[in-house]
């Protein structure tokens, strides 16, 4: 970016507030101050990581200078709520029509792992850091139940459950946008039947060498608001070090970021505050988004405060 235009990034939590937060509560005590500091530093962690995901995703994005909206061509599209690339293989539930992509169904059972016998929600056990089937007895560390997710050819529809084959990949149908983003003009071409035409310019291209073009790009943007200019790369860069981009699994990032603002009291706070890091903690990655560490440190500090509880 340009000089002196910086993304400002919210800190990360110190690991020993939170630790600390815990160790008060387990006695019955409330740092009124101690929770404010973690829990507001945790909300502002949540709603910067949807401000990347709404750039990565839907092409929006604040000006590093001014903070006003720009927008850039998504380089994704959404299916039945998942982020997948433009042109992913598509398929339909036969039960209840849903459209879907397989490593949507993948991603659904990460953030909400189910039984793969009966289907029942699993309950995560935080004294021996597993997932256990209420109904069917069945467990499963994290990591050997994310093995077993991406070993399987049956997996349940995300939309209503229903059990479903992988597709064979010669039969699923590949759809791409009808239209995208000109190279040459920056107007939207049309795309159909394997080549994109721009209208107002005449450019055409085969879609295989589009996006091949695309992805060697430089993202050149400008703000309409403050006239800066500055590229998508380095606005990505921006992010990137500050491990804010999050998978298939932010929900819980959603709905702590959107109940934090309405708590009021200190257990309800507290409580809050639990919740968000009892689902991250089997979520390996995302949890070095809200808390100070990488991926090892932070499972460190998850695991002793489950036991601890």
């Amino acid at each position: 970016m340009g000089k002196g235009s910086l993304v400002r990034w919210s800190p990360r939590v110190s690991p020993g507030k939170v630790r600390r937060l815990y160790e008060l509560e387990k006695s019955g005590l409330y740092d009124r101050d101690l929770l404010l500091d973690v829990g507001w530093g945790l909300h502002a962690r949540c709603r910067d990581a949807f401000t990347v995901r709404r750039a990565v995703y839907e092409g929006e994005l604040p000006c590093p200078r001014c903070g006003e909206p720009v927008r850039r061509p998504p380089r994704k599209t959404w299916v039945s709520g998942e982020a997948v690339p433009a042109g992913a293989p598509l398929f339909t539930c036969p039960a209840c029509a849903a459209e879907l992509t397989w490593t949507g169904c993948r991603e659904a059972l990460r953030r909400l792992p189910k039984c793969f016998q009966c289907g029942r929600t699993l309950t995560w056990q935080y004294a021996d850091n597993r997932l256990r089937c209420g109904v069917c007895r069945k467990e499963w560390t994290w990591q050997a139940y994310r093995r077993s997710v991406k070993a399987r050819v049956w997996l349940p529809c995300p939309s209503c459950g229903k059990r479903l084959r992988r597709p064979d990949g010669n039969a699923v149908s590949r759809r791409a946008p009808e239209e995208a983003e000109c190279p040459e003009c920056g107007a939207l071409a049309v795309h159909a039947g394997g080549t994109l035409s721009c209208p107002h310019c005449g450019f055409e291209s085969t879609w295989r060498a589009y996006r091949k073009r695309m992805a060697r790009r430089v993202g050149r943007l400008r703000c309409s608001a403050c006239r800066h200019r500055f590229t998508w790369q380095s606005w990505r860069a921006s992010y990137a070090e500050q491990c804010l981009l999050t998978g298939g699994g932010a929900e819980p990032l959603r709905e702590f970021a959107s109940a934090w603002e309405r708590c009021k009291t200190p257990r309800r706070q507290m409580l809050l505050i639990d919740a968000l890091l009892h689902a991250v903690h089997g979520q390996g990655a995302l949890a070095p988004v809200l808390i100070e560490g990488d991926e090892r440190s932070t499972k460190r500090l998850l695991d002793e405060l489950a036991q601890a509880r």
